[in-house]
């Protein structure tokens, strides 16, 4: 199975993709950032990129969500479900930039007929750290992956703390393993509701993914 969690910031928003086997555990990692720091950059991971040559915002956003998009549905690599982290909520700056470009994504996403997961940022800040307000700090050093952490920025970390929350939800949706068995601070994650999202993840449907009744994708029923 082939699963993947993404950090969509404006200026560099991280991939993370996982292979997993017949038990979900995890076995191959791969992943794409982006940074305006030329140092940092080590292609083709982690793609160096100066915002004076974009004319303006849009022509910025459709060049890396091209990248995204070209990643992840690579040939050989079309993953079975997908997580993105929603937005915060008290956000502020360019949050309709970041809207325009993140829901590109998303439509994306669904007309391709992927099951695609939204978690908002508290449940995967307390996922990973316990804490629903950790920073950035505290979401790197729970950071456990295979991945070098000097590799990898700060939404690159983000997106593989969002990437380990699909599994987890695989893991107990197969029943591979069961809520009992988590800690406590997972157990709250995994019963959590919002006024969003009144019903926890493993009660909510994802969004899109082909129907098995039908053979399609959800977007097609709204396609003439």
């Amino acid at each position: 199975m082939k699963i993947v969690g993404i950090d969509y910031s404006m200026n560099s928003p991280g991939i993370i993709r996982f292979e997993l086997d017949k038990d979900f555990e995890i076995t191959k990692t791969d992943y794409l950032g982006f940074t305006q720091v030329k140092k940092n950059a080590h292609p083709p991971e982690l793609i160096h990129f100066k915002k004076k040559d974009f004319p303006n915002n849009i022509a910025q956003y459709i060049w890396i969500n091209s990248k995204i998009l070209a990643f992840v549905f690579s040939g050989e690599y079309y993953p079975d479900y997908i997580a993105i982290e929603g937005y915060a909520m008290g956000a502020k700056g360019r949050v309709f930039d970041i809207a325009e470009a993140t829901g590109d994504i998303k439509r994306s996403i669904y007309e391709n007929g992927i099951p695609m997961r939204i978690h908002d940022p508290n449940s995967v800040k307390m996922f990973a750290t316990t804490k629903g307000n950790a920073d950035k700090d505290k979401m790197k050093e729970y950071y456990d992956g295979d991945v070098p952490v000097e590799n990898l920025n700060e939404d690159l970390i983000d997106a593989y703390h969002v990437a380990r929350l699909l599994q987890l939800e695989l893991k107990l949706r197969k029943g591979i393993l069961h809520t009992r068995e988590l800690p406590e601070h997972q157990v709250k994650v995994v019963n959590r509701c919002t006024k969003a999202y009144p019903e926890n993840i493993l009660v909510r449907d994802f969004l899109g993914g082909y129907s098995k009744l039908s053979g399609g994708s959800d977007a097609e029923k709204f396609i003439d």
